[in-house]
């Protein structure tokens, strides 16, 4: 998005300072810059130490989204339960009504199994979308921190150059052999 375009233009300027980052991600309220920020904070320490906070804090805000797909789980994971609950309260009544009124009052008797049917199939109804939706929005958040990764592992190199007031790429030290 936008805020990535804006990093991948101060990763691209050679006069790039890590205050031009910080200010960056002051001004935007989202998780990838959240994660780019704490690397930014750690600039001057060494280059594992930053990725590891950058990665503590996709951490953190991972599970930030996620726990807002925690209900629909556990609506999803509870509503068959319910249902089974119904079945047995239906099949209760149901042979409740057959050993006092006789097998002969079959009406009375489908009122119990109609119970428990319409409770399983309410159960079911309510659990396989919400299941399918909290399935979708976890891929989403999986898919969004793969590709944030994949956008600012670029950035991590700059943020440690910059903690050391290096700006440009590292050079090779790879001796030249002689003859």
């Amino acid at each position: 998005g936008e805020f990535l375009g804006e990093v991948k233009s101060l990763s691209e300027n050679p006069h790039v300072q890590i205050g031009l980052f910080e200010d960056l991600c002051s001004r935007w309220d989202v998780p990838v810059a959240r994660v780019l920020e704490a690397g930014a904070l750690r600039c001057q320490r060494p280059l594992p130490e930053i990725e590891k906070s950058m990665e503590d804090t996709a951490m953190r805000e991972m599970a930030t989204l996620r726990s807002g797909i925690r209900p629909l789980a556990t609506v999803g994971s509870v509503a068959p339960l319910v249902g089974l609950l119904g079945t047995v309260v239906g099949m209760i009544v149901a042979f409740r009504t057959a050993s006092q009124a006789g097998l002969g009052k079959g009406e009375q008797m489908a009122e119990g199994i109609y119970l428990a049917l319409l409770t399983t199939a309410a159960g079911l109804t309510i659990a396989i979308p919400t299941l399918l939706l909290s399935a979708l929005f976890n891929s989403k958040v999986e898919r969004f921190f793969r590709e944030m990764d994949k956008e600012l592992m670029p950035t991590i190199p700059l943020l440690a150059r910059l903690g050391t007031g290096q700006v440009e790429p590292v050079e090779s030290t790879t001796p030249i052999e002689s003859p």
